[in-house]
């Protein structure tokens, strides 16, 4: 008979030795302490058993709502497994209740669900939102300056996904650096625009049913913020946690402060929270921005070849690969983000339910950039006055050529050396409010009404860039022979010297890009239900949402254009050291450079001042395709049947129903005629029948199959609907290079199967296979077609002498052949509730997924040649697990999570076949301790190995950027009252 597991404080010091030092031992990867620590505490832990919190059985989730938070009250009991007279009840808390509730919710949906939901009041279990979503199989993340930003479904990249924030769609956007993506122009949504301190629960809908909107095809992602009636009278709930960086060395303060109270007899209830978190992080770089082939020298056909002694004659051959950019880097960022939640919650009866919530965050930084580089291999010959510089002007004394035919290592003279200095300003403002109102009319007719407004508002207000130069310059050498990765950069002269630089007219940069980028979402939802009978309920639903997006980008009229320096003012006075690469790149290369000091050249040159040659225009050159706009109204609707029945021979539940979508389209951009951009819009409209079926047939009372059948759309990313470009006429050559606001939606049919066994209390084992039949892909290609057939104005071809009716040369994004998608998910959740003693506080987390798709690719816009590679972001292998323990007192998790390389661009750009990312394995820990019921202390752990992104380009791995961030520790306390 299992004894009472109904923890208490009266725990030895010595078992408590024992098992903290049996968590230790895990953590480091240890096997045989955790024996040897139970006998050095001299005596056993406690006998502890683990059950089911019956709150989960008298209360399921139905399988279209998102599941509730688990209440701060007491929580409920339930009897042992095994049940039976004299048995004690066991109390079920902390993280694995919160694992039991999100099981709970998946096994009673109709389709395949996944959840992560808060432990308590305040209290989610990773810091970031995106960090949670890596431990749902399926689900893979994407990480900017060491913290997670994108998710990928079952293969399909961030821009498949469709995100809802209190059941209303939103987007929230941000911008990064270069490498890792710059302004997010896309439907992309960046989850670290939030702290996860302020939300209850996340949901992952990976089938389609007819009440859920369109717009996903990876999956659709619910997040909920917590609401003051799920607790029920006054709670407080205090997070405050030190954070240091072991790369950087910064210590930054974190914390949350949630309020909710009730008032008039539980009816009425407001709540509010705030969260701030503070960030410094460090990047460390080695970067290539690519390897080019001598046939495609980045800026455009190669010039010439290199002087080069006869044993290396080879390396002017077509297909030799050199870096574009050979160099290291440093990025600083400071982040700051604070979040607000609020919710009023009104229920005057049992059948009327109303709430107004609020989500608002503010994320606000800056980044700094220092890159020592040599520029003339991605140069053509250049001529400024008396100086020649770029590639084919270069002279190699020496280098090694691999079977690649890469030339890993070189010593060359003549070359231009650039030292590049870049500042940041970034902020992303989001705000929504949502309306919901729930009546029932009678037991058997129910209303569900939303409406909501949000935006996000991206900006980049300054976004400055000024290099120094050197040319000519002897000596130059590099070598990636030890190391793929970290090269050894050699300069041939004192790279922090001031008098070995110069600032060039018509050479050296003085870059202003300020842009930024702003969605809004108005969303009206009406849905009703009517109950015909216990077994059958009828739904349908109507919904409006008007979308915009909007984006833009400044540059000046010349960025080459550099003015003398004031009278007494010398560079060195405008100039620091920076760099600070020491420990990151290997021996032989400097750690640091001279740079530009950017507030004294903006004091000096006033070159904020945006007049004369440092104004900046939206019509400038290189801005044109940067500034567009786009506009969706979608207007839906459906109608559902859920069911349940017995007839069959088993039980079987389900919904079938069909959704009705039209979109109306307007895109917006430049067309320049000449020297004259025009703005112009396009409209368009098109319209989706969307059906779709769950089944769930509970094969025993633990073993379900489940059955999803769906046709999905997933709308164009916008920067494929951009009608702006250009128009050129030039004699018989008549070209429009632009967008294509014509695109239709990506379309696909779907199925799942999964099988699921639910063999004790909070355990699962689970495989699930999936098909997804994509019907159409988008890809940029040339077609020839007459002018006044593309929809473009007449009015673009003014002073051409054309008619309209010419044939010209269109080159746009356009719908191509998609391809299959099929793969297996694998989930295998355990707790260890049949060991005795302390042993039963443990369990395991385990899930992998395998996804496959190939598409063809078309490899040049002006050739019909085609090259089967993998669906760009696809990881084919993505696994995770968690091991962890939780008793009411003590709880610690060790959580891993690998992704599998993927590509993300075919083809690749200067010359290469495919650019991607390699695979990446994140390990991170938590722990916390409760000194009593109000009062935790806890011990954060994130990226323990250091895991850095790995970016390249080419079939055979060339590095393309390569950077770290450091590992994370997190120390603090919550409180609640």
């Amino acid at each position: 008979m299992l004894k009472s597991v109904s923890r208490t404080r009266r725990h030895t010091l010595s078992t408590r030795v024992s098992q903290v030092a049996l968590l230790l031992a895990l953590a480091a990867g240890g096997t045989g302490v955790a024996h040897a620590a139970d006998q050095a505490a001299g005596q056993p832990a406690a006998p502890v058993g683990q059950g089911v919190d019956q709150g989960m059985d008298q209360a399921r989730a139905p399988a279209d709502q998102a599941i509730q938070a688990p209440q701060s009250a007491p929580q409920g009991e339930a009897a042992a497994p095994g049940g039976g007279d004299g048995l004690e009840e066991i109390i079920v808390s902390g993280f694995r209740r919160s694992l039991n509730v999100a099981l709970q919710a998946k096994r009673e949906s109709s389709g395949v669900v996944d959840s992560i939901v808060a432990e308590d009041i305040a209290k989610f279990p990773d810091k970031n939102l995106a960090e949670s979503l890596q431990r749902i199989p399926g689900i893979a993340i994407t990480r900017d300056a060491g913290e997670g930003r994108q998710i990928s479904v079952r293969g399909l990249g961030p821009a498949f996904t469709r995100v809802r924030i209190n059941g209303m769609d939103a987007i929230a956007t941000t911008g990064s650096s270069d490498a890792q993506g710059g302004n997010n122009r896309s439907r992309a949504f960046d989850f670290n625009v939030f702290g996860s301190d302020l939300f209850s629960n996340l949901t992952v809908h990976k089938t389609q049913s007819a009440d859920q909107e369109e717009g996903s095809l990876g999956a659709g992602v619910d997040l909920s913020t917590p609401h003051p009636l799920d607790f029920g009278g006054f709670k407080l709930a205090i997070n405050g946690k030190a954070t240091y960086n072991d790369q950087n060395k910064s210590k930054e303060p974190n914390g949350a402060v949630l309020v909710s109270d009730t008032f008039a007899d539980g009816k009425l209830g407001f709540l509010v929270g705030l969260s701030y978190s503070k960030r410094d992080t460090q990047q460390l770089s080695s970067e290539t921005t690519r390897w080019a082939s001598n046939a495609s020298n980045a800026s455009g056909s190669y010039n010439g070849g290199i002087t080069a002694p006869s044993s290396l004659s080879a390396v002017n051959g077509p297909n030799v690969f050199m870096p574009r950019i050979p160099r290291y880097s440093v990025y600083d960022y400071n982040q700051s983000r604070a979040g607000l939640v609020t919710s009023l919650q009104w229920k005057p009866d049992e059948d009327t339910e109303i709430s107004l919530d609020g989500v608002f965050s503010d994320l606000w930084g800056t980044r700094s950039e220092n890159d020592l580089e040599a520029i003339s291999f991605s140069q053509a010959r250049t001529t400024v006055g008396s100086i020649v510089t770029g590639k084919p002007v270069m002279q190699i004394a020496s280098g090694t050529l691999d079977a690649n035919g890469n030339l890993i290592a070189g010593t060359f003279n003549n070359v231009g050396i650039r030292s590049e200095a870049r500042y940041d300003v970034l902020s992303t403002q989001f705000g929504q409010e949502t309306l919901n109102i729930k009546h029932s009319f009678s037991p058997s007719f129910r209303m569900n009404a939303l409406g909501g407004y949000s935006v996000s508002a991206f900006n980049n207000p300054v976004q400055t860039t000024i290099t120094l130069d050197r040319t000519g310059s002897n000596g130059y050498s590099y070598d990636y022979r030890a190391n793929s990765r970290l090269p050894v950069l050699s300069y041939g002269f004192d790279v922090t010297d001031p008098a070995n630089w110069k600032l060039v007219n018509g050479l050296s940069n003085i870059r202003l890009r300020p842009n930024g980028t702003q969605n809004t979402y108005g969303n009206g939802d009406l849905d009703f239900e009517y109950d015909i009978s216990n077994e059958l309920t009828l739904k349908a639903g109507f919904q409006f949402k008007d979308f915009t997006f909007s984006t833009y980008n400044k540059t000046r009229a010349s960025e080459i254009a550099v003015p003398n320096l004031p009278a007494g003012v010398s560079l060195a006075s405008l100039t620091k050291i920076g760099g600070g690469v020491g420990g990151f790149a290997p021996a032989g290369t400097p750690t640091n450079w001279l740079v530009a000091d950017i507030d004294a050249f903006a004091n000096a040159l006033n070159i904020y001042s945006k007049t004369g040659t440092f104004s900046v225009s939206q019509t400038g050159t290189g801005s044109l395709g940067s500034n567009y706009a786009v506009e969706e109204k979608d207007y839906g609707g459906y109608a559902q049947a859920n069911f349940k029945t017995d007839r069959l021979g088993l039980p079987i539940r389900g919904d079938i129903g069909v959704r009705f979508v039209t979109t109306d389209q307007n895109s917006s951009g430049y067309q320049a005629v000449g020297s004259t951009p025009t703005w112009v819009t396009v409209g368009t409209d098109y319209h989706d029948v969307l059906p779709s079926m769950n089944l769930v047939g509970d094969v025993t009372d633990d073993f379900l199959v489940r059955l999803g059948l769906a046709k999905v759309m997933v709308r164009n990313d916008l920067s494929g609907l951009n009608p702006g470009g250009s128009v050129n006429v030039a004699g018989t050559n008549r070209t429009v290079t632009s967008g294509n606001p014509y695109l239709k939606p990506i379309r696909a049919n779907t199925a799942d199967l999964s099988f699921e066994y639910y063999y004790q209390p909070g355990a699962l084992i689970s495989l699930g296979l999936f098909y997804k039949d994509i019907n159409s892909y988008v890809q940029t290609l040339s077609e020839n077609k007459v002018y006044n057939s593309s929809g473009l104005p007449l009015s673009l071809l003014n002073g051409t002498g054309l008619t309209g009716s010419e044939v010209f040369t269109f080159s746009t994004p356009v719908n191509t052949k998609g391809g299959d998608l099929k793969g297996l998910e694998v989930n295998f959740q355990q707790p260890f509730s049949f060991l005795p003693d302390f042993w039963s506080n443990f369990g395991i987390l385990l899930n992998y997924t395998y996804v496959q798709s190939r598409i063809n690719y078309l490899l040049a816009a002006t050739s019909t040649t085609t090259t089967l590679a993998d669906l760009v972001g696809l990881s084919k292998n993505a696994y995770n697990g968690t091991l962890y323990y939780d008793d009411k007192v003590f709880s610690a998790r060790i959580s891993a999570a690998y992704r599998s390389g993927y590509l993300t661009q075919v083809p690749g750009r200067n010359g290469n076949d495919v650019e991607g990312t390699n695979s990446t394995m994140n390990v991170d820990f938590a722990s916390s301790y409760a000194v009593n019921e109000r009062l935790t202390f806890m011990f954060n752990a994130i990226n323990l190995t250091n895991e850095c992104n790995d970016q390249y380009v080419g079939s055979v791995n060339r590095l393309n950027y390569y950077n770290c961030t450091g590992r994370i520790y997190e120390a603090g306390f919550s409180f609640k009252y």
